[in-house]
């Protein structure tokens, strides 16, 4: 699944479970609270061109067992206070945030 150009306003951030080649491409994402990413068991996940809206806590939230090649480049905007945050026991080394 590819999107490209879309400007989202969302109360929470994207919610992607046991997904797989999923793609974002020039996103302008402001998220009112949580994560702006939330990632469960998701692979092959290309964000690319993401502009934040609003400050946010978390950039990318994983859990499950099964996360791998979820790649974030180049950011801007807003910023973020934390890139990464996995639940306890989760490897987050699948997850490159650039």
């Amino acid at each position: 699944m590819h999107f490209d150009g879309l400007r989202i306003r969302a109360t929470e951030g994207i919610h992607l479970a046991d997904a797989a080649g999923f793609t974002l491409s020039k996103i302008r994402l402001g998220v009112q609270k949580g994560p702006v990413f939330s990632i469960v068991n998701a692979r092959s996940i290309n964000v690319q061109g993401l502009v934040l809206d609003s400050l946010a806590e978390v950039l990318v939230s994983a859990s499950g067992s099964r996360n791998s090649e979820v790649s974030i480049k180049q950011i801007s905007g807003a910023r973020y206070q934390t890139a990464v945050q996995a639940a306890p026991g989760v490897d987050a080394s699948g997850i490159l945030v650039q």
